[in-house]
């Protein structure tokens, strides 16, 4: 088991020392560009059916696709 501080923290308890490792910032930094993906995704979808995020997120718009 690799228990270098680059991959792993030195005290696994601690969430300060976990979060200052690589494996968590690039974990953290592909989950960003995911999130911006899935923000585009969704803007283009309402975009789409001519509603805003709002309805779109409550279900609003079936009724207005066309």
């Amino acid at each position: 088991m690799n228990t270098t501080p680059e991959t792993k923290p030195a005290n696994p308890g601690s969430y300060n020392e976990f979060c200052d490792t690589k494996d968590f910032r690039d974990r953290n930094e592909a989950m960003g560009a995911y999130t911006l993906e899935l923000a585009a995704y969704r803007q283009a979808l309402a975009d789409y059916y001519g509603v805003s995020l709002d309805d779109l997120h409550a279900g609003k718009f079936n009724a207005k696709a066309g």
